[in-house]
């Protein structure tokens, strides 16, 4: 667990950019690169990102490189852990010596370094997600609260795995839930949208582009102001098919 396991944020609506929030990559870093082109970036912004930035796609370190690349350029970045970055480190806990042995290894050998331990500058950028996010209006996640939990803003393995998600509005001080984890068609997250929901999953399974005509494969920007959408459609294949990997 990071020693700061949540961050509230005050005044958030008071920057001068915009807030953006950006769910789960997946290893899908060429897609990653062309959404982050689309919106066009300032260090007046501040982008908030939902977790599950490995696993399933094909270059898990390089969607690390870049957030990394953000963050030593002094652009506002803010970042939460998924369940698929909580599974990596307990496996490299408990297995240091050969911290994917019982992990999935999508294309995550990268990020070792020459004595098969995980790199200094990963291990470091995944013991430091927080796992959830407050503001003035807003609360982040990777997969939702339990309300029916005792605490449920201390149950972090919800935080991570739950798939039931529901609402509590008094719990909840009113503020619209946002989150990823569970792939979700397009047309039911604009209908979440424009139907002021006070659930909003921004998932839509960017890792699936091979789900043609089944409403996926789509990497989401959401401009948590303007209730936009920046979308950009999933471009791995295209990398497979040039060998680019």
């Amino acid at each position: 667990m990071p020693l700061f396991p949540i961050k509230i944020f005050n005044n958030t609506n008071q920057t001068k950019g915009r807030r953006l929030v950006i769910p789960d990559i997946h290893g899908c870093s060429l897609t990653f690169r062309a959404l982050l082109q689309k919106i066009n970036l300032t260090k007046d912004d501040l982008l908030f990102f939902l977790g599950d930035y490995i696993d399933k796609g094909i270059d898990s370190k390089g969607v690390i490189d870049e957030i990394l690349r953000l963050q030593s350029e002094n652009y506002q970045i803010f970042a939460l852990r998924g369940n698929h970055e909580q599974t990596l480190l307990e496996s490299i806990e408990e297995y240091p010596e050969n911290p994917l042995l019982f992990h999935k290894a999508y294309k995550l050998e990268n990020l070792l370094n020459e004595n098969g331990n995980m790199a200094d500058n990963y291990h470091s950028f995944l013991k430091n997600l927080f796992y959830y996010f407050e503001l003035e209006d807003y609360f982040l996640v990777h997969a939702g609260f339990d309300f029916d939990a005792e605490k449920p803003f201390q149950d972090f393995d919800s935080m991570l795995w739950m798939r039931d998600v529901f609402y509590d509005k008094e719990v909840a001080k009113s503020k619209i839930i946002i989150f990823g984890h569970q792939p979700t068609p397009l047309i039911d997250i604009h209908y979440s949208i424009q139907n002021n929901s006070p659930l909003i999953c921004l998932d839509n399974g960017a890792v699936f582009y091979d789900f043609k005509n089944q409403g996926f494969g789509k990497l989401i920007c959401f401009d948590l102001d303007t209730k936009k959408l920046i979308i950009q459609k999933n471009l791995e294949q295209k990398r497979l098919e040039s060998n680019l990997i």
